[in-house]
């Protein structure tokens, strides 16, 4: 999986991520492919908020 730059993940929409919290921080970069796979891969390993609102994208949905 490719390494975003500080500028790249600025860079990403909103909807580019798979969690969004509270303040507004945005978790878990789901702009391709690769990081959706990544994302769901890491999903249980994460530590803020609740884990039933989300749902994992579908990966031939994203844009490569």
């Amino acid at each position: 999986m490719s390494e975003l730059t500080s500028q790249e993940r600025d860079n990403l929409k909103d909807c580019d991520f798979a969690y969004i919290d509270k303040r507004g921080e945005r978790h878990l970069p789901i702009h391709d492919a690769q990081h959706v796979r990544g994302a769901v891969a890491r999903f249980n390993q994460t530590q803020f908020g609740s884990r039933k609102s989300w749902t994992p994208p579908a990966a031939s949905s994203r844009r490569r």
